[in-house]
């Protein structure tokens, strides 16, 4: 079969980049919508496609991964969203809840989206729950790149322009990639809640919360060895200087791209040993 992905993501960066030209030619709002769905989606979307082309090994229709995507994703965002808003004030350790809370939410959806299958193959999980996280990243991204576009001054086509190709760039070393290996775990699992279903949540929760927190770490890395007696003393839980206020923006960016890098590579190896390792049904 002939690869689908390389044409989804072509048409989709070409779309996207002709709705970023007519917006900067005529300045009307009309197309930042198209900007911003366009520039949120087609990285997700491209990387479920190249999924559907390596499924031969699973047995999951097109319609499921389609119904994943797009309700499991939002369900997930939602559900996530609404308790960080309830937990998270006020909580030492932001970083550590969020990734909790939003790697259960879309535990949970992968387990609802799997109801009724016959068989459980862990090469199905873990395409399955890549589906639910690059769903839930795309919704993610398109709430980040709306926030980054408002600005006193109206709407930022290059801040809005910035986000989006981060997060498209990053995509397929997040959401995607830590809810796979949960999902994998899960239907390795029958999708019962065994001691193997709980240490993969847990290491994904790692991974999330390590890439989460790149910033956190590059500030207090910069402040030890950088900053000012006062900085350093006043350092604590709850009381991380603004990364924008820093004296060392080198070794601010080194070392936050650094942690980046590192769960990156952690995540996207232990990935390929679930993926050759799911080769075989299970």
């Amino acid at each position: 079969m002939t690869s689908r992905w390389p044409r989804v993501l072509a048409l989709g960066l070409a779309a996207w980049a002709t709705a970023c030209i007519l917006y900067f030619l005529s300045d009307d709002e009309i197309f930042v919508p198209s900007v911003i769905l366009l520039g949120s989606f087609v990285v997700p979307v491209t990387v479920v496609f190249w999924l559907l082309d390596h499924r031969t090994a699973t047995e999951l229709e097109p319609d499921r991964l389609l119904t994943a995507f797009l309700f499991a994703g939002v369900l997930g965002m939602v559900a996530s969203g609404a308790l960080e808003t309830w937990l998270l004030p006020g909580r030492v350790f932001p970083n550590l809840w969020v990734g909790l809370i939003e790697e259960a939410a879309k535990g949970i959806a992968v387990a609802l989206m799997a109801r009724g299958l016959p068989t459980y193959r862990a090469r199905d999980g873990l395409v399955l729950g890549a589906t639910v996280g690059f769903g839930f990243a795309a919704f993610e991204t398109s709430g980040y790149a709306l926030s980054a576009a408002i600005t006193p001054e109206g709407i930022s086509l290059k801040d809005l322009i910035s986000i989006e190709v981060l997060r498209a760039l990053l995509a397929p070393l997040g959401h995607g990639l830590w809810t796979g290996l949960l999902g994998a775990a899960l239907f390795r699992a029958r999708l019962r809640l065994t001691a193997g279903v709980l240490g993969t949540y847990l290491a994904v929760v790692a991974l999330h919360a390590f890439w989460d927190s790149s910033t956190t770490i590059a500030s207090v890395v910069t402040v030890i060895a950088d900053g000012t007696a006062a900085e350093r003393h006043a350092l604590g839980p709850g009381n991380i200087p603004d990364a924008s206020t820093l004296g060392s923006p080198l070794l601010f960016g080194t070392v936050q791209w650094a942690v980046t890098i590192a769960v990156s590579i952690a995540g996207v190896a232990i990935w390929l040993r679930n993926w050759r390792a799911s080769a075989e049904p299970g």
